[in-house]
């Protein structure tokens, strides 16, 4: 397909993916038309339910300029199990497969959508072009190994004839060389395996995500089997890929004590290999306490280590929901729909601090233009929350010291003083558990009220 060539190309001259920039686009394609997803319909409908159908629209849509999207937005609304298949899959660095599934889906979506409809089937032309690419770019392609009649041309008539020139003198060593057995050397002909095997582990309230790769279907079902005993099948999500060329899962002889132990709200955890990396949510003395569990329990030979901070990526995507909120109001939007906007918003302050951080103030210039811009009845209450961590009065009194720094920089954005109030709660509402760093992290918060 050659709308499709052309995107590769453009793909690999951005991103440098060389000749895994086919195979790239074609998971991303099968992503799309996967049928235990809701097939296309149900990969535009998972941008809508985060909050970004506008912005999926505008790739279906004729005539109409599409819409960039970001990688935080992409894991929003499809997760991330796709983004680490496809680093697992194609060795690539997390940042680049964001960047280059962020850059590849609005034109995919365009090109499989011309007349601006959502196609119930994968067309023909694209799935002969599935078809093709799964022949150019197999096992053996991406190991550097071509194919056989590919190799044949190449040979040419001398090579031929030093082909058979070998025939004989292996011919001949047979007749008169030594008649003991020969013991094949197995290291050199056993294939070494270039991807380590991986399993990625999310937390959520009980409720587990997972992703991975493994060598063989034997494995899969292992894990599997593993994660339904011990959380219940109701409870796990997510999907495990096959690869022959992956190595062994060393840690699956330890993997059911391990998530015996990995029942923490809010924990994530990373087996790549004879890597181990605990992150998520949890605090310090948390993901201490986890990994030194998971030290005893693998012992030497494991190397160990904390995964990336969840809050600064969990501030990054509340911050592109709320641009993306605030740009999708509608000429003569309500009070209502301002507030969903700005209660997107998550203004991490330090602890013990009412200094507005540096990563919101950008929204703060937006979130005034978008007051300004709504009906001037309306009047809007900055309300701040805390969790129970600390002394309840001072958690009070830093609650509204927050409340009125958000509301005199909106103030100082041009937003006349009358239509804000400033009030602090203290600890007094949560809307988590304070038992768990994810729930502390809720309800450190300011929410916008619309005022009588």
């Amino acid at each position: 397909m050659a709308l499709l060539d052309s995107l590769i190309r453009d793909i690999d001259q951005r991103f440098g993916l060389g000749n895994k920039s086919a195979a790239f686009v074609t998971e991303i394609v099968r992503y799309m038309f996967d049928s235990d997803l809701g097939g296309f319909k149900g990969f535009i409908d998972r941008f809508e339910k985060a909050g970004f159908g506008d912005i999926a629209a505008s790739w279906v849509a004729k005539r109409k300029e599409n819409r960039t999207v970001s990688g935080a937005q992409l894991e929003d609304a499809l997760g991330i199990n796709l983004i680490n298949r496809l680093r697992s899959q194609f060795s690539l660095a997390g940042s680049t497969v964001r960047n280059a599934l962020g850059y590849a889906t609005p034109k995919l979506v365009d090109l499989l959508t011309p007349d601006g409809i959502i196609p119930d089937q994968i067309p023909a032309d694209v799935q002969s072009f599935l078809g093709s690419a799964a022949v150019r770019l197999g096992p053996m392609a991406a190991a550097g190994v071509l194919p056989e009649a590919e190799d044949s041309r190449r040979i040419g008539p001398l090579g031929w004839l030093l082909a058979l020139l070998w025939s004989a003198l292996l011919g001949y060593w047979a007749l008169t060389g030594p008649k003991e057995p020969v013991v094949p050397d197995v290291a050199a002909v056993q294939p070494k395996a270039w991807l380590p095997a991986r399993l990625a582990l999310s937390n959520t309230d009980g409720k587990i995500e997972f992703s991975g790769v493994v060598p063989d279907e034997k494995t899969r079902t292992r894990i599997l089997d593993q994660l339904k005993s011990v959380f219940g099948a109701p409870n796990i999500s997510g999907k495990i890929d096959i690869d022959p060329r992956v190595g062994p899962a060393q840690w699956l002889a330890q993997l059911g004590a391990l998530l015996r132990q990995f029942n923490l709200p809010g924990a994530d955890l990373l087996l790549e290999g004879t890597d181990i990396k605990v992150g998520g949510w949890l605090s310090e003395l948390d993901r201490s306490k986890l990994l030194g569990s998971l030290q005893s329990l693998f012992g030497p030979g494991f190397s160990f280590g904390f995964a990336g901070d969840k809050v600064t990526e969990a501030v990054k995507s509340a911050s592109d929901k709320t641009l993306a909120a605030l740009d999708a109001l509608k000429p003569g939007y309500g009070g209502v729909d301002l507030v969903n906007a700005l209660n997107l918003w998550v203004i991490n302050f330090a602890t013990d601090s009412a200094e507005i951080p540096a990563d919101s103030r950008a929204l703060i210039a937006r979130a005034a233009k978008a007051i300004n811009a709504a009906p001037g009845n309306i009047a809007i209450e900055i309300a701040g929350h805390t969790d129970t961590t600390g002394d309840s009065a001072a958690n009070q009194t830093l609650s509204e010291a927050r409340a009125a720094s958000v509301r005199d920089a909106l103030v100082a954005s041009g937003v006349p003083a009358a239509r804000l109030t400033a009030k602090g709660y203290g600890s007094g509402q949560p809307v988590a558990s304070n038992d768990t760093a994810y729930g502390r992290f809720q309800n450190r918060r300011i929410e916008f009220k619309l005022r009588d």
